[in-house]
């Protein structure tokens, strides 16, 4: 789709992988008048976001870009499966969502499966417009292969 499906955004929404993981592919985004210099980042075919720094890689998460944009737009489920691949794919990852920068202390999440309830609801908030988003970090698990 070329309309994006977010209509709120979390003020911070980044995704930090300290090395390269299989199925992602960053390449500059080619809009109807030629090659831009965003570089987004896609995981399987899916649009994830858009880099902002290279070593390590930090990904401006997809509800966080610039809605007037035409890019490959993904449905929110498409999104957050994608998203939660990723960090499945990934041994070295760091996540970080705040509602409003710098107003509150975000919440540690310390399991997965807290992380996937969380992200459904970002996910939620910003394609319904409804809600609250959650302020959270999150880094990669012991013990899991995220």
């Amino acid at each position: 789709m070329t309309t994006s499906p977010f209509v709120r955004a979390p003020d911070h929404f980044t995704l930090s992988l300290d090395h390269h993981v299989e199925g992602l592919v960053t390449a500059p985004f080619e809009s109807n008048w030629g090659t831009t210099d965003e570089l987004l980042c896609k995981f399987e075919g899916i649009l994830i976001g858009k880099s902002t720094d290279d070593e390590p890689l930090v990904i401006s998460l997809a509800p966080t870009l610039d809605k007037r944009r035409t890019y490959a737009w993904p449905s929110g489920p498409a999104f957050l499966a994608a998203t939660l691949a990723l960090l499945a794919a990934s041994h070295g990852w760091s996540l970080h969502c705040e509602r409003d920068s710098d107003q509150a202390v975000p919440h540690q999440v310390t399991d997965m499966r807290s992380l996937e309830s969380l992200m459904a609801q970002v996910v939620d908030v910003c394609c319904s417009g409804v809600g609250v988003v959650p302020t959270f970090v999150a880094n990669a698990f012991s013990g899991t292969n995220s």
